[in-house]
C-alpha cells in the first residue's frame, strides 16, 4: 500500500471510530418507551439495535424507527464534519478509490474532487451495524436467549 493511502486510511479509520463511538453514546441515551418495544428488558435504542443485528431472522416492529433515527445521526455526523475529513472518509470507499485511482494522473484540485456524502454514510451505517452485532452486555444476552427459546 502506498504511504498516502495507508495514511488516508489510517485517519480514516480513526475518523470512523470516532463517529460510530459519538453514535453509540447518543444510542444508549435514547431510552424513550416511545421507541423501545416494552417487553423487551432492554435498557435504550442501542440494545435494541444490537439485538436487531444479532438476531438477522427477523426484525422488530420498531426497526424502521431504528434505521432512521441511525440515519439521521450518521448523517448529522457528516455534515459536520470539515471537507478534508470527509474527503478522507469518501476515499476509503469503493467509490472514493475508484475515483482516486482513476484520476491519479491528473492534476485534479481537491475542490474538483465529487465528495460524494451518502457513500460516507453507508460505510458508517455498515461500521455501526458491525459493532452493533459484535456488541453485548447481560440484558441482550437474556434477550437473545429468550429469543431462542421461543422460536424452539
Amino acid at each position: 500500500m502506498k504511504i498516502e493511502r495507508h495514511i488516508t486510511a489510517a485517519w480514516a479509520a480513526q475518523l470512523s471510530d470516532k463517529i460510530i463511538m459519538e453514535a453509540i453514546y447518543a444510542l444508549q441515551k435514547m431510552d424513550s418507551d416511545e421507541t423501545l418495544s416494552g417487553d423487551s428488558g432492554l435498557k435504550n435504542v442501542w440494545g435494541e439495535v444490537c439485538v436487531q443485528a444479532q438476531v438477522q431472522d427477523e426484525h422488530s416492529f420498531f426497526w424502521n424507527t431504528y434505521a432512521e433515527t441511525i440515519e439521521s445521526l450518521r448523517d448529522g455526523y457528516v455534515v459536520m464534519l470539515d471537507p478534508d475529513a470527509r474527503l478522507a472518509l469518501w476515499a476509503v470507499t469503493d467509490e472514493g478509490w475508484d475515483y482516486i485511482y482513476d484520476h491519479r494522473a491528473e492534476d485534479v484540485g481537491v475542490g474538483d474532487v465529487p465528495v460524494m456524502a451518502e457513500e460516507i454514510v453507508v460505510k458508517l451505517k455498515d461500521a455501526l451495524l458491525s459493532a452493533a452485532a459484535d456488541f453485548g452486555n447481560p440484558r441482550i444476552a437474556k434477550f437473545i436467549a429468550r429469543h431462542i427459546v421461543a422460536k424452539e
